[in-house]
């Protein structure tokens, strides 16, 4: 020990180190085993490694040597000495005081070893062999030559030499590694179970078997434990305790391995599997190339350390070794083992979406794989993705697709239900608005060639998509960059020729004009026309009309008016609708209706006529109202030849003029309101937004604003204020209506009256003049008209006037609450001259912290103190 502290051997050394070489190279019976020469060198060998101040390139591990001697000995054919040895070390053991025992034993173990030119030392020293020296050789009193300028055992640039060659000693880096392999344990027996930690399997048996588990099979000592999930050495073998963990850690490899090969075996396989997961078990199976590699070039250093001849140098692979070789594969098999366990369960381009996220790791060497995967399974993808944007076709059997087809849904109905965006299957980098557009160029193709029934080319060669992959230096944002530009290309393209052919070929904007003249009764001569044609019908009850009497009349309308010169094919859309409702008139029961059907259907589907027809009735039922007060004039026209001979019904006629001409007033605005401030300006938006609409989905949108903003502005929306706002509106009707009853019976009333009189006056033929009975029956008659049927006839004018204006104060207070602008004004329109806040508490009241109530200026008099400003009466008269 001094010697090895110093540098320096004593004569005393020396001679302790002859009999020590002696003594190791005696046999049984004392006969020496070696030459001479042979001792001679072995002395050399032992003085030049306690004069060196080099240290052993292996492991400070005494149970690893005591196993390599014991093995040395089984090898040699002396099993008891090997007995003998390992009660020797436990003996040696127990005693203690002996410091670095690894060390001593590791001497011994080389010492022992022969020294001619068939055999090398057990362990990879940092020295050769004794005959070529690496080390000073140290005087023992016989002078020996040196060789060469350079001392044998230096190199000249601090390394050493090993079969004579240089190597470099390790680096701080490698000690490190070394240092945290000898370190890190992982221990994955059952604490309960007892080991036997002796030293009956050999390292290179257990070297076998781990290349065994490497590749997810059973060992003869190393097997899979169910119970641990791991590859463990049998517990009743002799192994210690370090070199189980060493065999455990190692097996995690194996058991990584069998894993992502049962899935690509099991997955890639089975009849179920995508096209995406076949491609990505063909990813998993190109990493694990790789791994074969390794094990191949292992499996050859085994084979090589198994049959090496006698006299060359063992293969350097042991367990702290290959834990190290092993760290890089390791990591690539938990990497795709984390890909087995997330993608098992998912589909399609959730897969995809997976991969991605995964790629995203701070890791380079992790991105890269995860990279490569990730370029192998798209592949699918965009081969589904080129066949559906430029040959409109959907080869999907294992929906994997991000595109998804109904094969329920027939052409009829291609538009709105057949195709969808699956957002389950949309990969989590593909940006939401480029999968509507890849959904509407294929669409598109599917619409213009099995609705359309167009053949012609849509795309041609120079137009092709470039096919983009992911390369080495192409990234996913990068490809994604380029599949955008090509994707907008072609949707321009599809998205064109579709809009040609709805606009040009199949006349969309004239049918959205049709629409326009006869449901929304922008045809005003035709309605007119109509009205005064189905009066006689529509004022019978709904159960006592028949569609084609209607039907024939609305032809005859047609013919008769403006309308007959519009495009025939538009004509023979237009026809009659008629609802079966029990207690109606036909007035509330008939509708007209558009038949949409082939190219333009999507844009008028169900949900857009049902508006149609709520608009209808709406605009139907104010154009009615606006015939019935034309009607009512024609009576006034009347009652103005009879007003002279009937002097009694002066005031009552008065008082119709005054209702009626307030009636026609609020219906004329009402038309006026919806014609010109709703239907025009949302009209002019629709142009607009037809102008620039860029596909199918955006006229659609385009004409479903158009009936949003027409039902909302109409009050026929389904909001409360919209609902309480059109009830007003119909409880306004109705007293029009009423309001036409009474005045046709006043006109009768007064016609009987007109005939009663003439009848009276007139008598048997030659003879004129009235007896004084007659006369008297005449005058009871007269003042019976006269005080009792003409004041009961005003009374219900009265009650329908305030009735009516009660009412329409309602509706206006209700405008003047509302938010909209349009409203407001129309509030202003209507009572234009403020009569209604006189006649309206509820109008006035809600117009007061707005807007005072503006009077009728009148020259300051006496007579005029006290008088209310504008009376009732006189607002009548202004009216009138």
């Amino acid at each position: 020990a001094e010697s090895a502290r110093t540098g320096v051997v004593g004569m005393d050394t020396v001679r302790l180190l002859r009999q020590l070489c002696d003594s190791v190279g005696a046999g049984a019976a004392g006969a020496p085993l070696r030459t001479e020469k042979q001792q001679e060198d072995l002395l050399q060998y032992a003085l030049r490694l306690l004069s060196s101040n080099l240290s052993p390139s292996v492991a400070r591990d005494e149970l690893h040597v005591v196993d390599v001697i014991k093995r040395q000995l089984t090898r040699d054919r002396r099993p008891e000495d090997a007995h003998r040895f390992s009660e020797l070390h436990h003996s040696l053991a127990s005693k203690g005081g002996l410091r670095d025992r690894w060390a001593v034993l590791l001497f011994l173990l080389e010492t022992s070893q022969r020294t001619d030119d068939t055999a090398g030392p057990v362990f990879p020293l940092p020295f050769t062999s004794v005959v070529s020296g690496g080390l000073p050789r140290q005087s023992d009193g016989v002078d020996r030559p040196k060789a060469g300028g350079v001392e044998a055992g230096g190199t000249g640039d601090g390394g050493v030499e090993v079969d004579g060659a240089p190597q470099a000693r390790p680096t701080p880096k490698q000690r490190a590694v070394e240092e945290y392999q000898r370190t890190q344990v992982v221990s994955v027996q059952d604490s309960s179970r007892t080991e036997n930690t002796m030293h009956e399997v050999s390292e290179a048996a257990l070297l076998r078997d781990i290349l065994f588990v490497f590749q997810g099979i059973d060992g003869a000592h190393v097997r899979f434990d169910p119970v641990s999930s791991a590859y463990v050495v049998d517990p009743m073998l002799g192994v210690p305790t370090t070199i189980r963990d060493k065999v455990a850690k190692l097996g995690e490899l194996g058991w990584l391995y069998a894993k992502v090969n049962d899935f690509v075996r099991r997955r890639g396989k089975h009849e179920s599997a995508g096209a995406v997961e076949r491609a990505l078990c063909i990813a998993l199976q190109t990493e694990l190339l790789e791994y074969f590699r390794l094990i191949s070039v292992l499996e050859a250093q085994l084979g090589a350390a198994s049959t090496a001849v006698p006299g060359a140098r063992p293969a350097a692979v042991t367990l702290r070794r290959l834990m190290v070789w092993v760290q890089e594969p390791l990591v690539r098999m938990r990497m795709l083992a984390v890909v087995v366990d997330t993608c098992k369960p998912l589909h399609g381009g959730a897969i995809i979406s997976a991969l991605h996220r995964l790629s995203r790791h701070g890791d380079v060497y992790v991105q890269e794989l995860m990279h490569r995967c990730l370029t192998c399974s798209i592949t699918p993808i965009f081969a589904l993705l080129s066949s559906w944007i430029y040959d409109g076709e959907l080869v999907d059997p294992y929906h994997e697709f991000f595109i998804a087809e109904d094969l329920e849904v027939d052409s009829r109905e291609l538009w709105e239900r057949k195709y969808r965006v699956a957002e389950e299957m949309l990969p989590s980098f593909f940006p939401q608005d480029l999968a509507v557009k890849v959904l509407l160029i294929g669409k598109s193709i599917n619409y213009i060639r099995r609705v359309c029934q167009d053949r012609d080319p849509l795309t041609n060669t120079a137009s092709k998509m470039r096919r983009t992959e992911f390369g080495r230096d192409l990234r996913v944002e990068q490809a994604m960059t380029e599949l955008r530009a090509s994707v907008d290309d072609v949707y321009s393209m599809v998205s064109k020729r579709l809009l040609e052919l709805l606009f040009g070929k199949h006349k969309l904007m004239g049918h959205l004009r049709a629409m326009r003249q006869y449901l929304l009764l922008g045809q005003g001569d035709f309605m007119l026309h109509l009205m005064g044609m189905l009066e006689t019908e529509l004022d019978k009850p709904g159960t006592s009309l028949h569609i084609h009497n209607l039907t024939s009349t609305l032809e005859a309308a047609i013919r008769a008016t403006n309308a007959q010169y519009d495009d025939p094919e538009i004509l023979a859309r237009l026809d009659v609708n008629l609802e079966t409702q029990s207690g109606e008139v036909g007035w509330s029961l008939f509708s007209l209706t558009y038949r949409t059907d082939g190219p333009i259907s999507p844009i008028f589907r169900k949900e857009f006529l049902i508006h149609y027809r709520k608009l209808f009735m709406f605009l139907w039922n104010a154009k009615y109202m606006e015939f019935a007060l034309a009607k009512m004039w024609s009576l006034q026209m009347s009652f103005s030849r009879l007003a002279p001979r009937l002097p009694a019904m002066a005031s009552v006629i008065t008082k119709c003029y005054a209702v009626h001409a307030a009636m026609l007033h609020f219906v004329n605005q009402i038309q006026y309101y919806f014609n010109f401030e709703v239907l025009e300006c949302s009209w002019d938006d629709l142009e607009k937004e037809l102008t620039a609409a860029k596909d199918l989905d955006q006229v659609i949108d385009a004409h479903r604003s158009f009936l949003k903003r027409l039902t909302e502005r109409a009050l026929l929306g389904s909001d409360p204020r919209s609902r309480n706002l059109a009830a007003q509106i119909r409880s306004i009707f109705d007293v029009i209506k009423k309001f036409r009853n009474v005045q046709e019976l006043l006109y009768r009333m007064a016609t009987d009256q007109l005939d009663r009189i003439g009848d009276a006056t007139q008598g048997p033929r030659g003879t004129w003049g009235l007896t004084f009975e007659e006369t008297d029956r005449l005058e009871v008659r007269e003042r019976r008209f006269a005080q009792q049927e003409v004041p009961e006839a005003g009374a219900r004018v009265d009650v329908l006037s305030r009735q009516f204006n009660q009412m329409v104060g309602r509706f206006l207070a209700m405008l003047t609450k509302d938010t909209d602008q349009n409203l407001r004004f129309l509030s202003f329109r209507i009572d234009f001259n403020e009569r209604y806040k006189t006649l309206s508490p509820e109008y006035q009241e809600a117009c007061s912290p707005t807007r005072p109530v503006r009077t009728a200026r009148r020259n300051p008099g006496p007579s005029n103190l006290g008088k209310p400003a504008f009376t009732p009466d006189e607002s009548v008269r202004s009216t009138t």
